[in-house]
């Protein structure tokens, strides 16, 4: 059984200072790849998506993975709705 917790917002700093449309897609998987797997919430990322910005929200749908213990990976997946980043 696994439960979620809270964690600091990774977006934030797009939203305080906008970016053009065609970088916040890296950016944001940038910020995002950092703060999960580099406080060790998952091992990596394998897939990352980004949806444009409608009704000043988008989706985000990730694929991770996290060492359980020597050579086993749990896949996670995370989707959520993220308020608009321009």
């Amino acid at each position: 059984m696994s439960f979620a917790t809270e964690i600091d917002d990774p977006l934030k700093p797009l939203r305080e200072n906008p970016v053009s449309e065609e970088i916040v897609r890296p950016i944001s998987e940038l910020l995002v790849t950092d703060l999960l797997v580099g406080t060790g919430r998952a091992s990596s990322i394998r897939a990352f998506k980004l949806g444009v910005a409608i009704g000043g929200r988008r989706n985000l749908t990730l694929t991770g993975s996290h060492r359980i213990h020597l050579g086993v990976y749990r896949t996670l997946i995370s989707c959520l709705a993220a308020d608009c980043l321009t």
